[in-house]
């Protein structure tokens, strides 16, 4: 007769294994553990590679190698099998012989893409899971299928495969295959200084991602859809690889965070407001006019990129700054800071203005993404705004224009205008939302015109005049006759460079012509900020900008021509009327929404369609547009991650 106690508590496992299968079957669930056999087959596998004896997780152990063995263990490895039977008589025994000097011999397993099928060492397996353990020694044969192009989750194991060929970190697996290039150029900077284990890869297992994995599990990360490497390189994106994850400071940190990876994962309690705001509605926003509504004077803060004077993006933003600052001056004083970086440094800038008491911080550019989330996360208390088209995360409230609608008209005029079909596109940094515009543009000239193109031009890090004019040479010389420069005017500006311009000679036009301006988009971003702070502002507790309050929608605003916060203005002197009238008339088509800038066909420039006949972009296809229409002579530039602090969710 065995142990009482160890008796007692084989007993109380298998009851709740049978439990388990009971309910997993009743919910048409895998009951059962998986076997290799039933899955796997071997004319499929291209290679068979020994890889040696090393520490494996339990939690990536998924199956045992054949079916025979399967129903003998739920399919987490418990033990159902009673305890009288010669099974639960050699599980018990292997029980106390891990409580006495612990389970030393290595089990068998072979490796298939990224999990773990036991060939030998079932029931060492099922004791150790029994009791939380975390690792087991392993002999591993990993078993490489044939690379399948069309197989996504093949594709993904060869990058996984590459991705420890280099660096010997088994256990990070991504849902999309571009985690590893990510993790990896992250990776490459990294300069830990190394304590017991010999290369960075290791002190960064070891350091940073299992503290991680413990953090993230703890707290409710494995009830999510994604990866815990998934969740790790977002991390990573927002703060950096440290030297060592501290997990006794981890716990109010990884609730926000497990809680942003929820709502950036699970779409259905989005929301995004497309229509122009008018007056409060029901559940939503409360929490923050409550914030707002008491009497004492509310403290705003801007993040510029550039200049006020040297950038019109910024001085549109500013203008709205300064037009709220009048309008609601009993009640809000703002600041700004300008010439922040688009890179991790302007968490620095943000942190000094949460320092100085400021309830609200306005980052006006797409590339403060990543410094803005990281703020909310470390200053729950302050509320956070990013001027972008992404979704919202839980903690930071995203807004933009539907700029694609206006450079969609002046696409429309340039082809209007143009007589050598080639038109120029001068824009800065290749991010989706100008993608997105350079596409809408292209497409409002193959309207009227569907064979002419237009060649895209990057300024990047060089915006100065000279490099502005070195781009318009070149378009010259190609062909183009119009230019439009991606930027909006200054204040007295002497920089002629932004909106629709002439660039070439004709027969038709004058001299005169050589550098005329024919029309631009305009950005009145008080009327966000006016909105905005009027509800906020207001004592009412019904407003729609509750995106705060845990039991509420998050929301995005993404808000186009028919709010008034963009829209163009004409040259008086260079565009006919009647064109004009003919552009006011597809103005009013968008905003009575009887016509979509994007409405199928458009295929990219390899000549796939990418949308359908009579369809339209929805908003998540909007988020994914990181291809050019056809008709476009441009490549867009492979710019690191960390250029642009993008995330890419």
């Amino acid at each position: 007769m065995g142990n009482p106690e160890t008796e007692t508590y084989y007993l109380k496992i298998q009851r709740k294994a049978k439990n388990i299968v009971a309910e997993r079957l009743a919910n048409d669930k895998i009951a059962y553990l998986q076997s290799l056999d039933e899955i796997l087959n071997r004319q499929n596998i291209e290679t068979e590679i020994y890889q040696g004896i090393f520490e494996i997780p339990l939690d990536k152990i998924k199956g045992t190698y054949t079916i025979s063995r399967s129903k003998a263990f739920t399919n987490d490895f418990l033990p159902l099998l009673d305890i009288d039977s010669e099974f639960g008589q050699k599980w018990t025994s292997l029980y106390e012989s891990h409580l006495n000097e612990g389970i030393r011999e290595p089990i068998k397993v072979y490796e298939y893409l990224n999990w773990y099928y036991v060939i030998e060492g079932n029931k060492r397996v099922s004791v150790l899971k029994s009791i939380d353990a975390y690792s087991i020694h392993a002999s591993v044969t990993r078993l490489v299928p044939k690379f399948d192009i069309n197989d996504p989750l093949i594709v993904n194991y060869y990058h996984y495969l590459n991705f420890t060929k280099i660096t010997d970190l088994r256990f990070i697996w991504f849902t999309k295959d571009t985690g590893y290039n990510e993790l990896f150029s992250l990776l490459e900077s990294y300069t830990p200084k190394l304590n017991i284990y010999p290369n960075k890869y290791k002190h960064f297992e070891f350091y940073v991602y299992n503290p991680f994995k413990e953090a993230y599990k703890k707290y409710g990360g494995d009830n999510l859809s994604i990866t815990t490497s998934d969740a790790i390189l977002i991390y990573l994106k927002l703060y950096g690889i440290p030297q060592e994850f501290v997990l006794e400071n981890s716990s109010s940190f990884m609730e926000g965070f497990i809680s942003e990876l929820n709502s950036l994962y699970y779409s259905e309690n989005k929301v995004v407001y497309s229509e122009p705001i008018t007056e409060p509605k029901k559940s939503v926003f409360s929490s923050l006019t409550n914030f707002m509504s008491s009497k004492k004077k509310h403290k705003i803060g801007f993040l510029y990129k550039d200049r006020i004077d040297n950038s019109g993006w910024t001085y549109a933003h500013d203008a709205a700054r300064r037009y709220v600052s009048e309008v609601y001056k009993d009640r809000i004083e703002t600041t700004y800071v300008e010439n922040v970086p688009l890179s991790p440094l302007a968490f620095n800038d943000i942190e000094k203005l949460v320092n100085e008491n400021y309830d609200i911080i306005i980052t006006t550019h797409p590339g403060f993404k990543n410094a803005t989330l990281k703020a909310a996360l470390e200053f729950p208390s302050v509320k956070f705004l990013n001027c972008s088209d992404s979704p919202s995360f839980k903690h930071v409230i995203m807004y933009y224009a539907r700029i694609y609608e206006a450079k969609f008209l002046l696409g429309l005029l340039a082809g209007i205008l143009s007589e050598s079909k080639i038109i120029g596109f001068v824009a800065d940094y290749p991010i989706r939302e100008i993608i997105t515009e350079i596409n809408a543009f292209t497409l409002g000239v193959q309207l009227l015109n569907p064979t002419a193109k237009v060649i895209v031009k990057w300024t990047l890090q060089d915006k100065t005049l000279e490099k502005k004019e070195e781009l318009r040479e070149q378009l010259k010389e190609e062909g183009a006759d119009l230019v439009f420069y991606n930027t909006l005017p200054v204040s007295n500006a002497e920089n002629m460079q932004f909106g629709l311009c002439s660039i070439n000679h004709s027969k038709k036009r004058k001299e005169s012509h050589a550098f005329s301006h024919y029309a631009n988009m305009i950005l009145n971003w008080e009327i966000f900020y006016d909105k905005f702070l009027k509800v906020l502002l207001s004592s009412s507790s019904n407003s729609i900008f509750d995106t705060f309050s845990k039991d509420t929608s998050i929301v995005n605003y993404w808000l186009g021509i028919d709010s008034g916060i963009v829209d163009l203005v004409y040259s008086s002197k260079y565009v006919p009327e009647r064109t004009k009238v003919f552009l006011e008339f597809f103005r009013k088509t968008l905003i009575k929404k009887d016509f979509h800038a994007f409405t199928g066909p458009i295929y990219n420039q390899a000549g796939e369609l990418k949308i359908a006949p009579d369809d339209t972009p929805t908003y998540e296809q909007f988020q994914e547009m990181n291809w050019f229409v056809k008709g476009i002579d441009g490549t867009i530039p492979d710019l690191k991650e960390d250029n642009l602090s993008q995330l890419d969710l």
